[in-house]
């Protein structure tokens, strides 16, 4: 079980590097909503027939990325035993993976119909969880244990997911034949999510996931644990992974708000790819008043043109919400910031943009928000940066790291770099570029948006070589093979626009 959800989210995750095209695996992935109670959690249909359309289109993408295809193709390339993914797994399973978390549990049913029931056998033998099986609708359902195989099967005989409301609705639009379709629905979000990290062993996908772009080692630190604590040498500086926050990152559902529904009722998504670029569309449908507010994206004309990361986004009194749903936590913030809820929103009421920029040791990164009353957003952020700062320098020991602040007209900048203010909406801005143009237009980025992001991948090559160098691992051949895929690839950008209670999201990546 363990095996193939594992299999399930990598897909997912290999999807967000680039898959798609039309299938051949008989009927739309949505059809198989079917197999799913009204109520699911999450449903995922992913096409694993290795000879489809969708798999041709990735080995004609990944076959430009160094390393790609030897990842899939390793007996490494999945979490069952000595297996092949392409070779061994995806035969096993037949056309289809069907992924279905029912409302309340954190154990997933695995759906598929193989073509040949005893390569599947073989292949569940090869993991070390005791599966329980059953025939769903001319399907063979893996779950966990017969109590969850029952529960699943009492579920699914109330009603199916393809006659909920809200699925139709967050399916809508979205290209049914793409490699992989899918749905979560925001009251069963924490649960469904925890129970696919925590079931699937995300600690061990590391290297199908990332293997995919060719940099499958390129984040390995010298020692690690299942907590999430980990330790990295920075120019003789012993860094701790907990000492900067990240000792809970494994754990996703204590990141997830109480009530996901509160800021989500559902999400459907699929991921597509046309010639060189992997297009990824999502409809988000959320609570009246949760939709960001829609907003002209001006100051990515001031940011300067080689800047390699550009996040616009826009303040008001939703995010004034968002911040203040959790009582508890939003005191432990404003302790460590030392500035109340109403300053922060005010300061960051807004547009804004987070830039990156090379540098000769750490990249600049500059936030700069619009205010209406600059010196008070700037007597906010000088706040935060006292408190910050020195807390900062002390834990993350790298030599130049320094906050700071400055003002450009009615524009405030938080940043690494002292000279940051020189560089903003003086010289040819990032948005008059090229690439970023294009990258633009291919989301379908215009006069307004509700939010938006930029990543010149191939740009952050030197960067990632760079930070590899600096914790010793500049000689490996995954930092090489890690460098060689970003360089392989174009930009990575998403749009939002709200509209009607629901946020249209769509995402490409570009190879070059």
């Amino acid at each position: 079980m363990r095996g193939l959800l594992a299999l399930a989210v990598a897909c997912a995750a290999l999807l967000s590097a680039g898959c798609g095209g039309s299938s051949s695996s008989g009927g739309g992935a949505t059809d198989t909503a079917s197999l799913a109670p009204k109520n699911a959690a999450v449903w995922m249909s992913i096409d694993t027939d290795a000879g489809s359309g969708q798999w041709k289109s990735l080995d004609t993408l990944l076959a430009k990325i160094p390393g790609a295809q030897t990842a899939l193709d390793s007996a490494g390339s999945s979490s069952f035993g000595g297996a092949a993914l392409r070779a061994d797994v995806l035969p096993a399973l037949g056309p289809r993976l069907v992924l279905v978390v029912p409302a309340g549990s954190s154990q997933p049913i695995e759906l598929v119909k193989p073509s040949d029931p005893a390569k599947l056998d073989a292949l569940l033998a090869k993991t070390s969880e005791r599966e329980v099986t059953g025939e769903v609708d001319g399907w063979t359902a893996i779950a966990a244990t017969q109590k969850d195989l029952h529960a699943y099967e009492t579920a699914l005989a109330r009603g199916t997911l393809e006659t909920s409301d809200a699925f139709t609705s967050a399916t809508a639009g979205l290209p049914d034949e793409a490699l992989a379709v899918g749905f979560v629905d925001g009251n069963g979000l924490s649960t469904g999510l925890d129970g696919l990290t925590s079931a699937a062993g995300l600690s061990g996908l590391s290297g199908v996931t990332t293997a995919a772009a060719g940099a499958s080692s390129l984040f390995r630190t010298p020692s690690s644990s299942g907590t999430g604590s980990c330790t990295v040498t920075v120019n003789g500086h012993t860094l701790s992974c907990n000492s900067v926050g990240m000792g809970q990152a494994g754990k996703l559902g204590a990141a997830l708000p109480a009530n996901a529904a509160d800021l989500l009722r559902s999400i459907g998504f699929a991921v597509d790819v046309t010639g060189d670029t992997i297009h990824f569309e999502a409809t988000l449908d959320v609570p009246q008043g949760q939709a960001p507010p829609a907003y002209a994206p001006t100051l990515l004309d001031e940011v300067p043109a080689d800047a390699l990361v550009a996040v616009s986004f826009h303040g008001g009194e939703t995010l004034t919400e968002q911040l203040g749903s959790n009582a508890a936590a939003l005191k432990q913030v404003e302790k460590q910031l030392g500035v109340s809820l109403d300053e922060l929103t005010r300061a960051v009421q807004g547009e804004g943009v987070l830039y990156v920029r090379p540098a000769p040791l750490i990249p600049e990164i500059t936030i700069a928000v619009q205010s209406a009353d600059p010196a008070a957003t700037k007597q906010v952020f000088d706040t935060i940066v006292g408190k910050l700062g020195g807390a900062a320098s002390k834990k993350l020991p790298i030599p130049g790291f320094e906050l700071s602040t400055s003002t450009v007209g009615d524009v405030v900048l938080v940043s690494t770099s002292k000279s940051a203010s020189d560089s903003f909406g003086n010289g040819p801005g990032l948005a008059s570029s090229d690439r970023f143009e294009s990258a633009a237009k291919t989301v379908g980025l215009g006069d307004t948006t509700s939010g938006f992001a930029y990543v010149d991948v191939g740009g952050l090559a030197p960067l990632v070589q760079a930070a590899a160098s600096l914790i010793g691992g500049s000689s490996s051949s995954g930092a090489e093979d890690a460098v060689k895929a970003l360089s392989s690839l174009d930009f990575l950008a998403l749009n939002a626009v709200a509209e009607d209670g629901h946020v249209r999201v769509e995402g490409a990546l570009r190879t070059s």
